[in-house]
């Protein structure tokens, strides 16, 4: 077994030496360069790439041994016991030491933050621009799930060129902190123009480095939603997007499997106010029409049910089963 083993020279030589020798090897580490570049060269077609996440809502609850779905019908105080985990869950995210420790994670999450920005990132492409670097990951954490271009970074953040902050936001993006996720649209072109939206790896950063002066529930809950579908092997850019209709209605989630359109997400955390609802409901209408995609989903935090609305039926689902399922 070998961890952070890219940080040494030529080791993909060395470890093409001891596989063509018979011995099965685990090579491990916390930057996507990893696999991208390294074992893209002497060790093609010879690795399985096994992505490895923080804690998922399930793994969550089976630490505090609670079996959910045990019973064909939770009981309300079973429910209430879990959406509470569900809570600490959005504030704290899924880092082991933090669920071993929830004391610790501030502290532990804000030095891990800035570990990875100095260590993963900045020693390992020389950078010396570290202001505008750190400026950079504050802004896209203080402003995750919401949209930005590329200009739009270079004027609010001082950099010199557009081309620099295309770097930056790859390098934050290599050692698995922030994931970009573009629009859905026919033409690649379009895809590549227009603004991209952000998400951070895990939860427990937000509370740990963001300026929120209380937790925006919501974008917690789209965040979380995001991650379990990297787990779903739902990859950004390939198959999974976020969508904008004509008349400017958003859609969190568009999910593809191959050429065809599987399935359309909403996220709301808080749909009691009918008004709210009705935008949630038209945007996925609008959408499901526009790309022909009649599977439906509203993920809300503790509503279950289902919605008619016009020649398409939209079902509602509590976060917590979602997760599960």
């Amino acid at each position: 077994m070998l961890d952070e083993v890219q940080n040494l020279p030529d080791w993909e030589l060395w470890v093409n030496k001891l596989y063509r020798r018979g011995i099965n090897l685990v090579v491990t580490g916390s930057n996507a360069r990893l696999l991208s570049r390294e074992m893209g060269t002497s060790l093609t077609g010879r690795f399985i790439q096994i992505e490895v996440f923080p804690f998922s809502f399930p793994e969550v609850l089976r630490f505090h041994k609670i079996s959910i779905f045990a019973e064909k019908v939770e009981t309300p105080q079973k429910t209430g016991i879990i959406l509470s985990h569900l809570n600490n869950y959005l504030l704290n995210g899924g880092f082991p030491e933090v669920i071993l420790n929830p004391s610790v994670a501030r502290n532990y999450l804000s030095s891990l933050f800035d570990s990875i920005i100095l260590k993963d990132i900045m020693r390992r492409f020389r950078i010396r621009q570290s202001q505008q670097l750190f400026d950079l990951s504050n802004y896209l954490l203080a402003n995750y799930t919401g949209p930005w271009s590329f200009n739009q970074l270079k004027t609010d953040l001082g950099f010199n060129s557009v081309s620099t902050v295309q770097k930056f936001t790859g390098y934050l993006s290599e050692p698995y902190l922030f994931m970009n996720l573009t629009r859905y649209a026919v033409k690649l072109k379009g895809q590549q123009k227009s603004p991209k939206k952000s998400y951070i790896i895990d939860n427990g950063y937000i509370k740990a480095r963001s300026f929120e002066f209380s937790p925006n529930w919501g974008r917690l809950l789209e965040n979380v939603v995001f991650i379990e579908l990297l787990r779903r092997h739902f990859k950004p850019g390939l198959d999974l997007f976020y969508y904008r209709t004509r008349n400017d209605k958003e859609i969190d989630f568009v999910c593809r499997k191959g050429h065809t359109i599987v399935q359309l997400i909403q996220v709301c955390y808080d749909i009691s106010n009918s008004r709210t609802l009705k935008r949630e409901i038209t945007a996925l209408q609008e959408a499901s029409s526009e790309l022909a995609c009649k599977n439906l989903l509203l993920i809300t935090w503790d509503q279950e049910g289902e919605v008619e609305g016009k020649k398409v039926k939209i079902r509602l689902l509590p976060a917590f089963r979602w997760l599960c399922e």
